[in-house]
């Protein structure tokens, strides 16, 4: 091998370790999710007579875009009483020949629910049994029938013409026999609504709890009785104008009150039903969507130096372009949102908008269109040209589908999700971050958030409060907790420096790396190239430098967010349930070096473009910490074959088209050698009794990933969280422990490892990771949430 190979095949790894995570080779692994929804054709209420008889029950699954399923996905039917003082059953479910029944007991109200038998997908209507007769009260639009909160919710107002009207409702009267509706008449109705019988509509005069009832002077009728809740200043939402009245086209926000759901168009075509609307205005020419002109737009809260500076070196060289510090939001919510059970999909907006199919490929790959707006994370740091081929992009903040932004908000019972899941959790890579809370005293709760790269993202969050929820489906996180505040460098305190041979330096952190002696770019090279003949000091030179680089005393304490879980289910992540997240910290983010290995990276090109043509400084720093409390019934669902944690989703990267040209094509490089998080973890994990296997596959379940290579000083408190002991002790991957032995000098390969390994912790920094799994002993596996434990929390029960 000529020693320019040599010299650049030493390089690879360290240009991919520039945000340590990075997968070289495509694997798709096929995800078996669950139903979608389910379809039926009752009422929210119906009416079933005190038989002997039985009633035959009739539901579908609706799986969008027919995607693979996973066990559990059977629908099942359950019945309880109403009323909860009720002790005997007013009914009860009977399975003959495969079908499922109601059979009635005696008089009175059930809930009959069908859902999937894993119980987190589920409809629910309200039975009235009755014996004389009975008098059924509906809405002309129906609800969801998919309820948390038992609790129904109107507006004050509807938009009319786009103005604020006082609210009315349309509803329908069947009456069994069909001979008492001439007697029927409005009885106990509440002060603030208005009920016109013949017109069969009620108007809403004030805010407050409101009920009626409409009964019969016929002895032994059963009477229907309405109650809900009047939002004070509430809008009712039941188109999707009147969504982005409320939210992105105000300038200080609405309160909403959803009355419909917005749906995908795949959805649209295979269902019908009044209470449900597109989410978008689809052009009925060019059957293309006009989000361009709807969503808003936000700057970045994160770190953006990178940007900066790139936009900086463009200005000298017209062959690249600059990048825009700017994210979108389908939907920016500035006051209290009510979603009454309904469901928000956002799929047209976020999910790619094409397909194709690659060489090698049996099935088609979501593709990115032209116009889409969604299309992936800002850079936090890119190495290279961002439109070219970059060799390694690494992420900052995304694109959100809800961004709730402001302070003093309640979110509550919306289902929320950027994508129909299609087949693969990869395919959630451009999805954004489903809900992202900027503001302080938030509250989400009773609510379902589901399908994206990340699901709901918190940063610099004070008193966020996560309640009584359930959190679906991420390709990396379920939550992501951090500071949008950092500080910067300290170049002018002096600090103590170790170098490898021992010797105290005073230096500030401009002097060791800037200085004439170039000491940092020398005890990088001693490190990376394994010249160093004694470990502890070599390690102890590193040690020095991170210290500098952290400045802990002066964030130590400093919390800039605590968010408090309570009762939430989290189920199905790519890599762990919660991240609390800190930045990269390493010497390459403060200076691009050692020299040698700077030179090669500017002389790289293709097609006379340099690869690699600006290569920032100084974009690393120390975040500030966050609290987070996990309390009560609060659990994790999210075992999973420890082969597909799966860490790829990180990072974009084109280092397999230049590994091409230089290794040897039988040469195998995955992200597990580079990057080599899930081997040490899952050891780890064995050796603490953190894994768990059933029919001879070893499952792993992460609740907890403390993210960095930075300093990280953000915490966990689970002393008020059921089942605590369920958690086992910080599993602490600290690379420099691993790395510090000698190499195979006779082993190249082994070498090249080594080499690999040691320039993750450059660019990330030097401090461990940390994660908490789940003991070994199969608490929670092979469990699903169940959303009746949610509606039962609602309630108090």
């Amino acid at each position: 091998m000529k020693k320019k190979n040599l010299i650049i095949l030493l390089l690879i790894p360290f240009i991919i370790s520039l945000l340590g995570i990075v997968t070289i080779n495509v694997s798709i692994n096929t995800f078996y999710g669950d139903i979608t929804s389910i379809k039926w054709d009752y009422e929210d209420v119906e009416a079933f007579e005190l038989s002997n008889s039985k009633y035959l029950l009739q539901a579908t699954a609706y799986n969008a875009n027919n995607a693979p399923l996973d066990n559990g996905n059977t629908l099942i039917w359950k019945v309880s009483n109403k009323d909860s003082t009720i002790e005997d059953p007013i009914a009860e479910i009977v399975y003959e020949n495969e079908n499922y029944y109601l059979k009635t007991n005696s008089t009175g109200e059930v809930t009959v629910t069908c859902s999937n038998l894993k119980g987190n997908i589920f409809r629910t209507m309200t039975a009235m049994i009755y014996k004389e007769g009975a008098i059924i009260v509906t809405p002309v639009i129906s609800s969801s029938q998919n309820n948390i909160d038992s609790i129904i919710y109107y507006g004050e107002h509807d938009l009319v013409k786009g103005n604020k009207e006082n609210a009315k409702f349309e509803f329908n009267i069947r009456c069994v026999p069909s001979q008492i509706a001439s007697e029927i008449l409005v009885k106990n109705k509440t002060s603030n609504i208005d009920v016109d019988l013949n017109k069969k509509i009620v108007t809403i005069l004030d805010e407050g709890d409101a009920s009626f009832t409409i009964g019969s002077p016929s002895l032994g009728v059963s009477e229907a009785v309405i109650n809900f809740k009047v939002v004070d200043e509430g809008i009712n939402v039941y188109t999707y104008d009147d969504l982005l009245y409320c939210t992105n086209n105000s300038k200080e926000g609405e309160i909403v009150v959803l009355r419909k759901s917005f749906e995908s168009k795949e959805f649209m075509k295979q269902n019908e039903s009044n209470n449900v609307e597109m989410f978008g205005h689809l052009s009925d020419k060019t059957n293309k969507f006009s989000f361009d002109d709807e969503v808003y737009r936000f700057e970045t809260t994160f770190n953006q130096e990178y940007i900066t500076q790139w936009n900086e070196f463009v200005k000298t060289d017209n062959k690249y372009s600059s990048l825009s510090n700017y994210l979108a939001a389908g939907l920016r919510v500035q006051k209290d949102f009510y979603g009454n059970g309904y469901t928000l999909n956002l799929h047209n907006l976020c999910y790619p908008s094409e397909v194709s199919r690659p060489e090698g490929y049996s099935f088609d790959i979501p593709t990115l269109g032209l116009n889409d707006i969604f299309r992936g994370p800002l850079p936090f740091y890119t190495l290279g040209d961002p439109y070219g081929l970059p060799l390694v992009t690494a992420f900052g903040q995304d694109n959100v589908g809800m961004y709730i932004d402001g302070d003093n908000i309640t979110v509550n019972d919306v289902n929320i999700k950027n994508a129909d899941l299609t087949g693969s959790m990869s395919f959630l890579d451009y999805t954004g971050t489903v809900v992202e809370v900027n503001g302080n005293n938030v509250t989400i709760k009773n609510s379902r958030l589901q399908n994206g790269k990340n699901v709901l993202r918190c940063f610099s969050t004070e008193n966020f409060k996560l309640e009584n929820s359930l959190l679906s489906n991420a390709r990396n996180f379920l939550l992501e907790v951090g500071s949008d505040e950092y500080l910067a460098y300290d170049e002018l305190s002096k600090y103590e420096f170790i170098n490898e041979e021992g010797t105290i330096i005073n230096n500030s952190i401009s002097e060791y790396f800037n200085g004439k002696d170039s000491y940092g770019d020398k005890e990088m090279g001693k490190y990376l190239l394994g010249s160093f003949t004694d470990p502890e000091k070599m390690r102890n030179s590193l040690k020095s430098i991170q210290s500098a680089f952290n400045n802990q005393e002066a964030v130590k304490d400093i919390y800039k967010g605590n968010i408090i879980i309570e009762d939430t289910y989290f189920y199905n992540s790519g890599i762990s349930a919660i991240a609390l997240e800190s930045m990269f910290n390493g010497p390459f983010l403060y200076k691009p070096g050692p020299e040698d290995v700077t030179n090669i990276l500017s002389s790289m090109t293709i097609e006379g473009k340099s690869v690699i043509p600006y290569t920032p400084t100084k974009v690393g720093g120390t975040s500030f910490p966050v609290k987070v409390e996990l309390v009560g019934k609060t659990k994790f669902y999210d075992y999973k074959d420890s082969s597909n944690l799966d860490i790829t989703g990180l990072i974009n990267e084109n280092i397999s088209v230049i590994a091409k040209e230089v290794f040897d094509k039988t040469a195998a490089i995955n992200i597990d050698t580079i990057f080599p998080i899930k081997p040490l973890l899952l050891k780890q994990a064995r050796s603490m009794g953190c894994t768990f296997s059933s029919d001879g596959v070893e499952y792993i379940n992460v609740p907890i990933a403390f993210y960095g290579g930075g300093l990280n000083l953000s915490t966990v408190d689970i002393s008020l969280l059921e089942n605590k002991e369920q958690l086992g002790d910080n599993i602490s991957i600290n690379f420099l422990n691993e790395y510090m032995t000698p190499s195979d000098v006779g082993n190249i390969m082994s070498q090249m490892k080594e080499v690999m390994l040691k320039c993750v912790t450059i660019v990330t920094g030097f401090e461990p990771f940390e994660f908490v799994c789940v003991r070994g002993n199969g608490y929670w596996f092979d469990q699903t949430p169940d959303v009746q434990d949610l509606i039962n929390n609602a309630k108090g029960v």
